[in-house]
């Protein structure tokens, strides 16, 4: 609470003034107008103009001067009075400084959660497209008996292309709601190739890998995992805008108590990601992966806040080095997967692939040029399959075939159908026809909880889009043995 005089000077007020300007009583004193108040003069005038019209002023927003130059947000009310036939003003000032900084954040919260919901639905999209691309293209690839011929090099390229075209959806679902991770064994080594391969092509930053010989399989979300390699690298290649190297080592890692981080005894895959950059300051490392915060102009916040979520939902973890001046070094730990789990490669996949009995597939999507390219698929592979275009067919497809004694072996269910009943419902009435069904999660949109956590749903196995063909043979194979494929999380 202030009081001024008639010309708006400052003669009378108490210590709660002080506080938010950082000012002493002197500072205050020696002030001889009130445009010295003002962060932004303009607002002094805009409030002359208010007075003058109204006599009086009520909770005016405001930037008012601190002493350090910077500002705060205050709520300005002016009050007539008179003294002693003088004119003053009563002066009330409220800080809602935080509270503002609450409102913009609590905005920012609702903002990113829109751009969730259509993220999700690019994603969702654009996995599908992948799903086609990708598929007609290995179906283009089995056709040609020559592998030197150009045209499949050339088609092997366009392979490579739509896989990693992947990682591109995972870059949309940074600002949709986080789901659990679609885990499966993979190659550490592969996703390291990957994610230099996208996140320094076309730079002139350059990346050199030291990668133990013998690193253990993990089991990952892959392209979860290949989003925190790329936001740290990228991050890297930012941190040397004349370009520099980058060094990426790989091994693998026993921890015990000793090892004083927040993570279960046992063996870990360790990535350690050091760049030659400007390093970050060492009141700026214990926010680092706080949600927001950004040293960069253009900068979201949101990368390394993912990256660490992402690893704590792995049961990782994600540490952080640095010294400015020298550089910084991003330590990531990965559980590595049992022992008893060993990666097949491509030429074991495809021995398994061959020759079926007439296995019967029921195939659900919405969308034509996906269900004709799993159909495509798997036909060549000696399945008899049979596809539908929502849950409503499925159901009625379903129910007929076990009138006929000719039941479906497997059902692969699209999880989002619009206007219509998608994978979980329809499973839902599949399930009271036959408890017995084996059915499928397909989705475009791996946040979904019925991809991680398929078994709760009924699913015997998850497959996200875009996949290829190998990922789906294994698949259906794996649940016509009653087994299941990915892993869930294990807490």
């Amino acid at each position: 609470l202030c009081i001024a005089d008639e010309n708006g000077k400052i003669i009378a007020f108490n210590s709660a003034v002080l506080k938010p300007g950082g000012y002493r009583c002197n500072d205050i004193k020696l002030m001889t107008s009130p445009d010295e108040f003002f962060f932004e003069p303009i607002q002094m005038e805009e409030i002359k103009s208010i007075v003058r019209q109204k006599g009086e002023l009520h909770r005016y927003e405001v930037k008012l001067k601190k002493k350090d130059g910077g500002y705060y947000i205050a709520l300005l009310t002016l009050i007539p009075v008179q003294s002693d036939k003088k004119k003053q003003w009563y002066v009330v000032i409220e800080d809602v400084t935080e509270r503002k900084k609450a409102e913009e954040e609590l905005l920012k919260t609702k903002k990113l959660e829109s751009l969730g919901i259509l993220a999700g639905g690019i994603a969702h999209d654009f996995n599908n497209m992948l799903t086609a691309v990708l598929g007609n293209i290995q179906l283009a690839m089995s056709h040609i008996k020559n592998q030197s011929e150009p045209v499949y090099e050339k088609l092997a390229e366009a392979e490579k292309a739509a896989i990693l075209a992947k990682s591109l959806t995972m870059k949309l679902l940074t600002f949709s709601k986080g789901g659990e991770p679609v885990k499966k064994l993979v190659s550490v080594e592969q996703l390291i190739e990957d994610s230099i391969f996208l996140s320094t092509s076309g730079s002139n930053t350059v990346c050199e890998t030291n990668l133990s010989p013998d690193l253990l399989p993990v089991m990952a979300d892959a392209q979860q995992i290949t989003q925190v390699l790329q936001n740290i690298i990228i991050n890297a290649k930012q941190a040397m805008p004349e370009g520099g190297k980058i060094m990426v080592k790989a091994s693998n890692v026993d921890l015990t108590s000793r090892d004083n981080l927040p993570l279960e005894k046992g063996k870990y895959v360790k990535i350690e990601i050091r760049d030659e950059g400007e390093g970050i300051p060492e009141e700026n490392l214990s926010k680092i992966f706080d949600p927001y915060f950004s040293t960069r102009k253009d900068g979201s916040g949101l990368g390394l806040a993912t990256a660490y979520s992402i690893m704590k939902k792995h049961g990782g973890h994600i540490t952080v080095m640095s010294k400015v001046g020298i550089g910084s070094t991003f330590t990531i730990y990965i559980p590595a997967a049992p022992v008893s789990k060993t990666l097949a490669s491509k030429n074991d996949e495809r021995k398994t692939n061959g020759n079926h009995q007439r296995i019967k597939i029921l195939v659900m999507d919405d969308q034509k040029y996906v269900r004709n390219t799993i159909k495509t698929m798997l036909s060549l592979h000696n399945y008899e399959v049979v596809t539908a275009e929502n849950g409503y067919q499925v159901i009625e497809l379903y129910r007929k075939a076990l009138m006929n004694e000719k039941p479906f072996d497997v059902v692969l269910l699209d999880l989002t159908v619009p206007g219509g009943y998608g994978g979980k419902e329809t499973l839902r009435e599949l399930l009271k026809i036959d408890p017995a069904v084996r059915a499928v999660a397909l989705s475009g949109y791996s946040n979904d909880p019925a991809m991680a956590v398929y078994r709760i749903y009924g699913f015997k196995a998850s497959i996200s889009k875009p996949f290829d063909i190998d990922e789906l043979l294994k698949t259906i194979e794996t649940v016509m043995d009653n087994t299941t494929v990915h892993e869930e999380q294990k807490n």
